[in-house]
Protein backbone atom coordinates (compact mmCIF):
# COMPACT_ATOMS: atom_id res chain seq x y z
CA UNK A 1 0.00 0.00 0.00
CA UNK A 2 2.75 1.94 0.83
CA UNK A 3 4.64 2.02 -2.13
CA UNK A 4 1.42 2.41 -4.29
CA UNK A 5 0.98 5.81 -2.75
CA UNK A 6 4.38 6.86 -3.11
CA UNK A 7 4.15 5.61 -7.07
CA UNK A 8 1.20 7.51 -7.20
CA UNK A 9 2.68 10.88 -5.67
CA UNK A 10 5.58 10.63 -8.17
CA UNK A 11 3.13 10.42 -10.87
CA UNK A 12 1.11 13.18 -10.01
CA UNK A 13 4.25 15.48 -9.12
CA UNK A 14 6.35 14.57 -12.30
CA UNK A 15 3.26 15.54 -14.20
CA UNK A 16 1.60 18.32 -12.29
CA UNK A 17 2.49 21.03 -15.30
CA UNK A 18 -0.13 19.31 -17.82
CA UNK A 19 -2.55 18.60 -15.28
CA UNK A 20 -2.75 22.40 -14.36
CA UNK A 21 -3.00 22.96 -18.03
CA UNK A 22 -5.44 20.19 -18.03
CA UNK A 23 -7.32 21.69 -15.40
CA UNK A 24 -7.22 25.08 -16.52
CA UNK A 25 -8.72 24.03 -19.36
CA UNK A 26 -11.40 22.15 -18.26
CA UNK A 27 -12.22 25.08 -16.02
CA UNK A 28 -12.66 26.91 -19.82
CA UNK A 29 -14.32 24.49 -21.47
CA UNK A 30 -15.77 22.39 -19.28
CA UNK A 31 -15.94 19.21 -22.08
CA UNK A 32 -12.88 18.30 -24.18
CA UNK A 33 -12.53 16.07 -26.88
CA UNK A 34 -9.74 13.35 -26.80
CA UNK A 35 -7.86 15.13 -29.51
CA UNK A 36 -7.40 18.12 -27.36
CA UNK A 37 -6.52 16.34 -24.01
CA UNK A 38 -4.09 14.53 -25.61
CA UNK A 39 -2.67 17.84 -27.10
CA UNK A 40 -2.80 19.23 -23.44
CA UNK A 41 -1.27 16.31 -22.04
CA UNK A 42 1.58 16.55 -24.93
CA UNK A 43 2.68 20.38 -24.21
CA UNK A 44 -0.26 22.36 -26.09
CA UNK A 45 -2.13 24.97 -24.94
CA UNK A 46 -4.74 25.33 -27.64
CA UNK A 47 -7.90 24.00 -26.59
CA UNK A 48 -10.06 24.36 -29.60
CA UNK A 49 -9.56 22.20 -32.50
CA UNK A 50 -6.06 20.84 -31.02
CA UNK A 51 -3.56 19.52 -33.54
CA UNK A 52 -5.08 17.76 -36.74
CA UNK A 53 -8.05 19.33 -35.89
CA UNK A 54 -10.71 16.95 -37.62
CA UNK A 55 -14.72 17.34 -38.08
CA UNK A 56 -17.16 16.98 -35.23
CA UNK A 57 -18.72 14.26 -35.96
CA UNK A 58 -15.36 12.05 -36.13
CA UNK A 59 -14.11 13.26 -32.38
CA UNK A 60 -14.83 10.85 -29.89
CA UNK A 61 -15.71 12.67 -26.22
CA UNK A 62 -12.87 11.88 -23.67
CA UNK A 63 -15.75 10.28 -21.65
CA UNK A 64 -16.86 7.79 -24.13
CA UNK A 65 -13.55 5.75 -23.75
Amino acid sequence: MTQAHQQARSVLTERRDALDRLAQALLQEEVLEREQVLAIMHGGQNTRGGAGSEQASQKTPIAGN
